[in-house]
């Protein structure tokens, strides 16, 4: 199964677009995209937030690997880039819902680290 990393990856190389154009466009921190494609590791909330809003065509279903019939919403070719506040709100809603989700999974991280290291 591809992580969340490997889909994004996926995504922006389907798109024609490197780690750096791609970064720079999705405001994301210069090497955040291959750190975490080196190491393994995620993508904090923020900047999952950040994609999404730069990409309001990717499927956030796709992206967390929950059932869905598309990677992406078809758009046309002068649509591929558009800007964060022409996004239909139902993609809003999402990219918030997500956001609130991964900040629940972080607080529960913490709670078991809390109850790990106080044993």
């Amino acid at each position: 199964m591809a992580s969340l990393v490997d889909r994004i990856i996926q995504f922006l190389e389907s798109n024609g677009e490197n780690i750096s154009s791609f970064s720079a466009r999705c405001g994301l921190a210069n090497g955040a995209l291959n750190k975490a494609q080196k190491k393994n590791g995620g993508l904090s909330a923020e900047s999952i937030k950040r994609i999404l809003l730069a990409n309001p065509h990717l499927s956030a279903d796709w992206l967390f690997d929950r059932p869905s019939r598309e990677k992406f919403f078809p758009v046309e070719p002068e649509e591929k880039h558009l800007r964060p506040n022409s996004l239909p709100q139902e993609q809003v809603e999402w990219a918030i819902q997500i956001k609130q989700e991964i900040q629940e999974l972080q607080r529960r991280i913490q709670e078991l680290e809390l109850k790990v290291k106080n044993r």
